[in-house]
């Protein structure tokens, strides 16, 4: 197995391209090669490419066919959770996001801090060897030096926007009677009518549409 060969798969472009890029470059820098695609696309290629590192970036109860068919290619199978920085508590993140039959396949995983390391190898005491916390590349992009990449958006936004209340949101588990985003628009609507005025924007999940009216 050729441990100097990366497979980054990219499901949704806007979240995860920049974390995977940063992987790839110190990967680079280290003197390993990286392959960067959607996730698809990659897929494909792994019949083509000799076997290497996959790092697999969700771990529910699906994944585990193809990490089962990546396994049979010769593959050192990690991964991560794209979605592990925040959870409600314990048990609910790991009956919704870690599943026995993918997690089994792993012969690591990366954690994105030691709460989240804790709650895995509670519920997987023997995987603790194969735990690590090592952060996540998409919350390395946040360090001061990496701040020039967003500095043209920022000042975009700043010119059209003047000053601005950011809001992060996560909406995806929310149903309601009048619809999908009506937790959206009525929490934000409270901020856009608070005094003094304000402009609020909100930060949603790339695959989220909604509007505040």
């Amino acid at each position: 197995m050729n441990r100097h060969t990366l497979f980054l798969p990219v499901e949704i472009k806007h979240r995860e391209l920049l974390g995977k890029a940063l992987l790839a470059c110190v990967a680079a820098e280290a003197g390993h090669t990286s392959y960067i695609g959607e996730q698809n696309e990659l897929f494909d290629l792994l019949d083509h490419l000799p076997p290497g590192i996959y790092l697999e970036k969700v771990l529910t109860r699906a994944q585990a066919r193809r990490l089962r068919r990546f396994r049979a290619l010769g593959l050192y199978l990690a991964g991560w959770d794209e979605e592990g920085l925040v959870y409600r508590n314990a048990a609910l993140y790991l009956n919704d996001r870690i599943a026995p039959p993918s997690f089994a396949l792993l012969d690591q995983f990366f954690a994105w801090g030691e709460v989240q390391r804790g709650d895995v190898e509670a519920g997987f005491p023997d995987a603790a060897t194969r735990l690590t916390a090592t952060g996540n590349p998409r919350f390395d992009l946040l360090r001061p030096e990496f701040r020039a990449l967003f500095t043209e958006q920022a000042e975009a936004f700043q010119a059209e926007h003047g000053r601005y209340v950011l809001v992060n949101t996560t909406f995806g588990r929310i149903t309601h009677v009048e619809g999908h985003d009506y937790v959206a628009k009525l929490r934000l609507g409270e901020l856009c009518d608070a005094e003094p005025p304000r402009t609020v924007v909100a930060g949603a999940h790339p695959l989220v549409r909604f509007a505040v009216a």
